[in-house]
Parts: structure tokens; C-alpha cells; sequence
């Protein structure tokens, strides 16, 4: 789901253990709790011999809590817009509810309202599950950028408002471009996808 070559393997443990090389490649165990070890399926690199990976939707989530491991938040958000037509919605939502991070249901529900993939039931589920506290976007880039309204003193609102930045609580910084990552896809016209980026860069003019 990525673009950029990963020379380290990530794996999570339950117990915590320090990096290793295995085989050339360096090899980081994220430490995770019993309650947060799911989201795993076999695969098989011999007929007798297989290993457990995450699945999709949990590669997502892993990344959306560790952005750092993933290349920055941008590489998560192209692996979601790019299989956005196999990732299972429902489940990347139930992930977020079982790893039990504030930020990763904000960063989740941020990119499902921004690329419109969830209905709104869905992001009112999630949304429920916040607390009035603010995160940043991508934790790799400085903290800046604008505060949601909803948290700035009075002299700093005005009738500007970004949708998801509100609903969410998020910092999005000033060098993260969430439109880039809207690539055009098999099946999809290059017409509709000048649209949509043409409506992106509406909103963002007034936000």
C-alpha cells in the first residue's frame, strides 16, 4: 500500500524487546498489549510454512498510530485512497474502537470524512469516542498550524471553517497536501478526479 521502500520490518509483541538484525534487515518489535493483538492472517511463504501479518485494515491503523513507522501521514492516506475499494470500512473503524487511541480514531475519522468513504452513522460513532483534546495530524512535522475553531479564543474565529478540522479536532500542518494522494485509478475518469480535486481546493480556499 506504500510507494516508498521500508528497510525495516516492524512487528508487534506483547513483550517488549529490543531491535534486532535478522537476515540484513532490521527488525523493530512495537510493543503492544494482549487486548490490542488482533487484525492478523497467514501468509504463506512455503506450503508447510507460513507467518502472521496484519491485514489491511489493520496496516492502516498500525500506521495511523505510528505515522513515523510509515513514512509520515501522507503514505498512510495514499495506501487508504489507493485500496479504498478493498479495505473493509466497518472494520477499519472496529480496529480503531479495539487499539483504543484517541489519535488514531482522530486521524481515522479525518481521512474517512476528508475522502468521504464512511457514511455518516459511521463517523458519529467514532466521533463519540473523542474527548475535547487536540492532535496533530501527521506527529512528524512541527506543531503548527490552525487550531480547530471550536478550541480558539473568540478574536481567532471567523465564519472560515474546515469541515473536518472541526469535527475532528486536528491540527492538519501546513505542508501536508491530503489531495495528492487522490490518485486516478483504474476505472475512475480522469474528468471526475479533476472535479473532485477542483472541490478540494474550494474548501481549502475558504478554510
Amino acid at each position: 500500500m506504500v510507494t516508498q521502500p521500508n528497510f525495516t520490518v516492524y512487528v508487534s509483541c506483547t513483550r517488549r524487546v529490543r531491535p534486532q538484525t535478522v537476515c540484513g534487515y532490521d527488525l523493530r518489535l512495537v510493543h503492544i498489549t494482549a487486548e490490542q493483538e488482533f487484525g492478523t492472517m497467514k501468509h504463506w511463504i512455503e506450503k508447510e510454512r507460513f507467518v502472521m501479518i496484519s491485514d489491511m485494515e489493520r496496516a492502516i491503523n498500525d500506521g495511523l498510530r505510528h505515522p513515523q513507522f510509515a513514512g509520515g501521514i501522507t503514505q498512510v492516506a495514499k495506501g487508504l485512497w489507493m485500496k479504498r475499494d478493498v479495505l473493509k470500512v466497518e472494520r477499519l473503524a472496529d480496529y480503531a474502537r479495539g487499539i483504543g487511541i484517541g489519535a488514531v480514531v482522530r486521524r481515522l475519522g479525518y481521512l474517512l470524512d476528508h475522502y468521504g468513504l464512511a457514511d455518516a452513522s459511521m463517523l458519529e460513532s467514532l466521533r463519540g469516542m473523542l474527548t475535547a483534546t487536540c492532535q496533530r495530524l501527521d506527529p512528524l512535522l512541527p506543531a503548527e498550524g490552525a487550531i480547530p475553531l471550536t478550541l480558539a479564543a473568540p478574536a481567532q474565529r471567523d465564519s472560515r471553517r474546515d469541515g473536518c478540522r472541526e469535527a475532528w479536532l486536528m491540527i492538519p500542518q501546513r505542508n501536508i497536501s491530503l489531495i495528492s494522494n487522490m490518485l486516478v485509478t483504474a476505472g475512475e475518469s480522469c474528468e471526475r478526479f479533476g472535479e473532485h480535486v477542483s472541490r478540494q481546493k474550494a474548501v481549502g480556499a475558504h478554510g
